[in-house]
């Protein structure tokens, strides 16, 4: 979802903001280059520590990413820190999505030819819903899963397999489309699926690896001209 259907660019600004508040809740005094520094370092650190987990909650994810950002700087982040920067987040989430070029009209496009479509991410049920809302997308899916009700984390197989499973086909029969290799298409070629890597030209505080997808595309409308997606077989 986030990569593919709508851009992190519009995130950054407001992660920006959400980190100026917890510098001030912390009460230290590193500038903004320092404090992006250090929480990018943190949740590079976070994303080493729980990558090789087949599941973990991703709020637990950040809120160790924070944790290790704000020991960089000689700081702690108390439980309430923690929740008012959530909270803060969630605020600025309206004003920061934005959808990628032509994603409805790719959807809607791909349902007409005949597809099954799934959508398939690694985040919490809360969030999730929260983005799914934002985005318009509950309507022009068959399914929804998140990592926490798969409780599988790609790249684990489980969340692929359960994807297959709700689609009713194999995994010669679907084409998993994400923007990140190490999670996206590494995890889809464990199953056997054909995979497309959509670029996401947002710097990203996570690595995003290296692999060989079946196609790459850098916008979604780029899907219908893929062979074999002129209509479902």
């Amino acid at each position: 979802m986030g990569g593919t259907l709508f851009s992190y660019k519009g995130f950054e600004e407001s992660r920006r903001q959400s980190l100026q508040d917890l510098r001030s809740w912390l009460g230290i005094e590193a500038d903004d280059a320092a404090l992006g520094a250090a929480f990018a370092e943190g949740q590079r650190r976070a994303f080493a520590e729980f990558t090789d987990r087949p599941f973990y909650l991703h709020r637990d994810l950040f809120r160790a990413a924070r944790r290790y950002g704000a020991m960089a700087l000689g700081a702690e982040i108390n439980d309430d820190m923690m929740l008012n920067y959530e909270r803060a987040s969630r605020g600025r989430h309206d004003q920061a999505f934005r959808l990628r070029l032509g994603v409805h009209e790719t959807l809607e496009e791909l349902r007409r030819r005949g597809f099954y479509l799934g959508l398939v991410s690694n985040i919490d049920e809360e969030q999730l819903w929260e983005f799914v809302a934002l985005g318009g997308f509950q309507p022009r899916f068959d399914s929804i899963l998140s990592s926490e009700a798969a409780r599988s984390c790609k790249p684990d197989s489980g969340i692929f397999l359960e994807a297959l499973q709700r689609a009713g086909c194999a995994p010669h029969e679907a084409l998993y489309v994400g923007d990140t290799p190490d999670h996206d298409i590494v995890g889809a070629g464990r199953v056997g699926l054909r995979s497309v890597l959509i670029i996401e030209e947002t710097e990203l505080a996570f690595p995003r690896g290296a692999c060989t997808p079946d196609h790459t595309i850098h916008e979604l409308p780029e899907l219908l001209e893929l062979p074999g997606l002129s209509a479902a077989g």
